[in-house]
């Protein structure tokens, strides 16, 4: 799906028509709608027989993140219910730990982060690993986007 996507999106951008444009979108709503809807099934099936192994590996993936959710969810319920602040406290401290790199797409003046550390002033194109919970408020307000590095072969 993914390579027929890809090949859908270059006609698109290699024809000036208008109704060509406008069929490959619908197409592409279309492959959305059924990707989302596939997965969902196969994973809901999978977790619910126990047959996660059987899955493909990119489903795997996904599924696996699904439950690593879950996981966090209920425990994060878990210490809400349980009066367990100290959970609580450790959970945003290691999301305000959490760092990424990003690159900046416009200028940016010094700012305070949420670890009331500085940083900045940044230029375009400037790199910078700084907080996550930061990163996603330049991402929000359009000054910078996530670098996802490549993984390794």
């Amino acid at each position: 799906m993914a390579t027929y996507t890809q090949s859908l999106k270059r006609v698109a951008s290699s024809n000036n028509s208008e109704l060509t444009n406008r069929l490959v979108h619908r197409q592409l709503e279309l492959i959305d709608g059924l990707v989302r809807r596939l997965l969902s099934i196969r994973v809901r099936k999978a977790t619910s027989q126990g047959t996660a192994h059987r899955l493909l590996p990119e489903e795997r993936f996904v599924c696996s993140s699904a439950n690593e959710f879950r996981r966090v969810s209920d425990e994060f319920i878990s210490a809400v219910v349980n009066g367990q602040p100290s959970f609580l406290a450790n959970a945003v401290q290691r999301e305000l730990g959490r760092r990424v790199t990003v690159r900046f797409l416009r200028p940016v003046e010094e700012v305070i982060g949420f670890d009331l550390r500085r940083y900045g002033p940044f230029k375009s194109e400037d790199l910078a690993v700084i907080p996550s919970a930061n990163a996603d408020i330049f991402v929000a307000n359009g000054e910078a986007t996530i670098v996802h590095p490549r993984d390794a072969p």
